[in-house]
């Protein structure tokens, strides 16, 4: 009623203007009507906008917020593929350290190896030069260097812990000097010392590893060597015994320890 009254009293200067001028009342009437029409119309349009904006900036909200989750997983990911990568990195860098020492003292072992070969046995010698050329092919790994060197260094163990016989021919020179090919058997102990002996006696000698490689002396040149007399006869005897262990007993032969 309040309102109504207010409302009444807004309009008694129109009133009173219309019963003036009737027209200009009307066309005032009008102009307001239209207003509060239009500006009912815009009332109503910025309350459905904005509730669409509301639910509109939700939705933003909640994609923000899913788009936030996928960002922080990426991140998570990238921190964790890095710290994968720096782990890696730093199993490669320790793997090419341990790999750089690996080649620096397999290198030192083969120098070792190539230096010891000229003191070997020929028999050992012969086969150590067959593998050191295997060893010194291009193209293989550390770990077959290693099982190669290894497998040397097991021959010349296995051939230093026995006494062995080996057939062969050597260069023996004769009472003019000159060298002739013979066939004799060789005896060696261990890898440090040897003797040879002709199948009727006639040649014989001592050998054994120098500081220069592997040496033989022959006959009376043997006998001096050793600073004691080499006898064929002797030499004879043990290559029975070791052809026939059935027969086996001690048998003394000269030597020459360093």
């Amino acid at each position: 009623m309040k309102y109504i009254s207010l409302l009444a009293l807004a309009m008694l200067p129109l009133l009173s203007a219309a019963a003036e001028n009737p027209e200009d009342f009307n066309e005032l009437m009008s102009t307001w009507l239209s207003l509060e029409s239009q500006k009912g119309k815009l009332q109503t349009q910025w309350i459905s906008r904005s509730q669409q904006l509301e639910q509109k900036i939700a939705l933003f909200e909640i994609e923000r917020e899913s788009l936030q989750k996928v960002i922080d997983n990426a991140q998570k990911a990238k921190t964790d593929v890095d710290e994968r990568r720096l782990s890696l990195l730093t199993k490669q860098q320790a793997l090419e350290t341990e790999q750089a020492e690996a080649d620096t003292k397999i290198q030192a072992v083969s120098k070792a190896a190539r230096a010891l070969i000229l003191r070997l046995p020929p028999p050992v010698h012969a086969q150590w030069q067959e593998k050191m050329a295997l060893l010194e092919q291009k193209g293989i790994s550390n770990s077959e260097k290693l099982e190669r060197l290894l497998s040397l260094f097991k021959m010349a163990e296995d051939f230093d812990k026995r006494v062995a016989l080996h057939r062969t021919t050597m260069e023996i020179p004769d009472t003019t000097g000159r060298a002739q090919r013979v066939l004799v058997t060789q005896i060696y102990m261990g890898i440090s010392h040897g003797w040879y002996l002709s199948d009727d006696g006639s040649s014989y000698g001592y050998g054994r590893a120098t500081p220069l490689g592997w040496s033989w002396w022959h006959g009376d040149e043997a006998s001096k060597e050793l600073g004691h007399e080499l006898k064929p006869d002797a030499l004879l005897a043990v290559r029975e015994v070791l052809e026939n262990p059935t027969t086996a007993s001690y048998l003394p032969l000269p030597l020459k320890l360093q």
